[in-house]
């Protein structure tokens, strides 16, 4: 990125636009780059809620539409809807998604790591999305776990026909303040998480979870949406 003396920020549906103001010209940007450039500039500590989250009302609708990493061959697809009425309250969320690999069913392999990731950037495919999210730096464990990733929510689990139908609660993850889990990726893996165990370095980073079977980005949605899908 250009270093740069002065910036204008304009917000103009829904997106976020910088001029350079002795080369006047626009260029797509986004709040995070927004962000950090003014903190470099201005010594000023903002966060998300300052852009686009602060005006959003109660309570708080979210969903997230899965599709398939392109390299997998299991074509997971579907829906996770999360809801939370107030910053201090816990989110809920269901989750439908369906195109799990029958034939491992077989095997002991029906449960997949399920984690929320850094970035919703998923243009190369669910690996551009990063590691899991981890504002606070922890290592990783279980959703029930009193250290864990803020991404950390544990395992799914399919049946026999390749269908996952759940439901969680979490006191964890938000969709408010500079922690919210907006504009995040969620990923499936192929593999189960198995939530950290000591000494061994992979688990306590990743779970073992594997591959990425898809993925897909967490953003709002109306309260009718997230009601007719759970």
């Amino acid at each position: 990125m250009l270093k740069i003396a002065s910036l204008v920020i304009l917000h103009v549906f829904g997106c976020y636009s910088v001029r350079r103001l002795k080369e006047a010209y626009w260029e797509p940007i986004s709040p995070q780059i927004i962000i950090s450039e003014i903190n470099k500039l201005d010594n000023v500590v903002l966060g998300p809620d300052d852009f686009s989250l602060s005006s959003v009302p109660s309570p708080r609708n979210a969903i997230c539409h899965m599709q398939p990493d392109p390299t997998s061959s299991e074509k997971v697809s579907g829906f996770v809807a999360f809801k939370q009425r107030e910053p201090n309250q816990r989110l809920g969320s269901c989750l439908s998604l369906h195109g799990f690999d029958t034939k491992a069913s077989k095997s002991k392999n029906r449960k997949h790591g399920f984690h929320i990731h850094e970035y919703g950037d998923v243009s190369g495919g669910c690996g551009s999305t990063g590691g899991h999210f981890n504002p606070t730096g922890a290592t990783h464990g279980g959703p029930g776990d009193k250290e864990r990733h803020f991404g950390d929510l544990g395992n799914l689990i399919h049946d026999d026909d390749g269908n996952v139908f759940q439901s969680f609660v979490d006191g964890l993850i938000s969709l408010y303040g500079i922690h919210s889990i907006i504009g995040r990726a969620l990923v499936v893996h192929e593999l189960e998480d198995d939530l950290g165990r000591p000494g061994d370095p992979g688990s306590l980073t990743t779970g073992n979870a594997g591959a990425r079977l898809a993925c897909c980005v967490i953003g709002f949605t109306t309260e009718e949406m997230v009601d007719n899908s759970c």
